[in-house]
């Protein structure tokens, strides 16, 4: 673990975040409604990407459209089942109703 994490992030499991890239526009009016992105302009497709302390990744989510929200896709690809107990999880400020989540689950996780 690098020093930077001692002491206070010691029990720090996964640091997620979300990745959007651009994709070709899609042939059906469906999938072009759910992988058009207001905040880049465009279509895209997304995914939660998750490391752990020491840089390696840990978690991947399957991949949406660009529409969905941070949180959506966080709560859909059902991370917060893989976690223990005390487990602490860094994520920057595009994931607000994560928290609220994970004060319902009865594993005591901190955001």
């Amino acid at each position: 673990m690098p020093e930077c994490f001692n002491p206070d992030h010691i029990n720090t499991r996964v640091i997620i975040d979300c990745t959007e890239f651009r994709i070709e526009i899609p042939t059906a009016v469906d999938d072009r409604v759910v992988c058009y992105s207001h905040y880049k302009k465009g279509f895209t497709a997304k995914v939660i990407i998750g490391i752990t302390l020491g840089g390696f990744i840990s978690f991947k989510s399957k991949v949406a459209g660009g529409r969905k929200t941070d949180s959506q896709m966080t709560v859909e690809s059902r991370l917060v089942d893989l976690l223990e107990t005390g487990d602490v999880v860094l994520a920057d400020k595009g994931f607000p109703e994560i928290k609220k989540l994970l004060m319902k689950v009865a594993k005591k996780l901190k955001l």
